[in-house]
């Protein structure tokens, strides 16, 4: 395995609270977690992450999830950060999963929002290739750029303007450039559709899935695996929102994760808390959200 790259990350404060590290999702940034992060900063200490080929951070040909678990890991041990949350959405949520059997000793609590421990088809190749076609040399505005997005189907509002978070002035030659590393992602889409584990991995940590009600990532099917893989879990399925939980509906998000200090994982003692010699569970005794925007499915029971 080659030597991890040194990830560019926003700090959002929280100063003296537990850790938190978050990771975002394909094609996205540390920048897209901007207005969560500042809400979450109440409970903890937030670092958003850009992970490689992604916002400011290196480019790489080479991109997998043992690699990226690896880069996360570097971070971590760089800044001295230990029992950390980890969240994780999309690829970002692939990422923390393959960290957290890698690393267990790392995390405190992983969430993981809207993607299970499977393999998906690689439904961004069309996208990807419409963001190669795109004539950087050409194009005067980013309104050019939107309508050479619409014209090539990509019809969601939206959805074009996330992508184009992706694009910057190249001060250098002039006009446009793509900041995340368009191509090096495009030769790697089979490893980013990929399952980040093997059968047989687990990882008896406290686990938060968090799931959009309207998301097609997610599928009541896929509690089975998730318990398999993940024993101390939990699902919570957000309503009013698809696959972007955190954008969809802020507010249920936050008090799902919220409820993390208040949540009986269903062990007297996970053997994750007893690798790190913590064996006193006061902080998860169980608590009703009472809200009707966050639905709970224990899968330890």
């Amino acid at each position: 395995m080659s030597e991890p790259l040194a990830l560019n990350y926003q700090y959002y404060g929280g100063e003296g609270n537990p850790p938190m590290v978050i990771l975002h999702g394909l094609l996205g940034s540390s920048r897209n977690w901007t207005s969560v992060a500042r809400e979450l900063v109440r409970d903890f200490e937030v670092f958003a992450l850009d992970l490689r080929n992604h916002g400011q951070s290196p480019h790489s040909a080479a991109m997998d999830y043992p690699l990226m678990a690896a880069d996360v890991k570097a971070f971590l041990e760089t800044n001295s950060l230990q029992s950390v949350t980890l969240v994780g959405h999309s690829m970002g949520g692939k990422t923390a999963m393959r960290l957290a059997v890698d690393a267990p000793k790392s995390i405190e609590t992983l969430v993981v929002v809207d993607i299970s421990p499977k393999t998906y088809a690689s439904h961004n190749r069309s996208e990807l290739s419409v963001m190669q076609s795109l004539p950087l040399d050409v194009i005067k505005s980013r309104k050019e750029a939107e309508m050479h997005f619409e014209d090539f189907g990509i019809k969601d509002w939206a959805h074009r303007q996330f992508l184009l978070t992706n694009l910057i002035r190249d001060p250098d030659r002039g006009g446009f450039k793509w900041q995340v590393n368009v191509s090096g992602i495009d030769q790697n889409m089979e490893r980013i559709a990929a399952n980040p584990l093997n059968p047989e991995e687990r990882y008896t940590g406290p686990t938060l899935f968090i799931r959009g009600e309207h998301s097609t990532f997610m599928k009541d099917e896929a509690a089975s695996t998730i318990q398999n893989h993940f024993p101390y879990s939990r699902i919570d399925v957000v309503s009013e929102s698809g696959h972007n939980v955190p954008v969809e509906n802020k507010s249920a998000f936050l008090e799902s994760i919220s409820s993390l200090k208040n949540t009986d994982w269903g062990c007297s003692v996970c053997p994750q808390l007893l690798l790190k010699n913590e064996i006193h569970l006061s902080a998860f005794i169980q608590k009703s959200l009472n809200s009707p925007s966050v639905e709970k499915i224990s899968l330890n029971l």
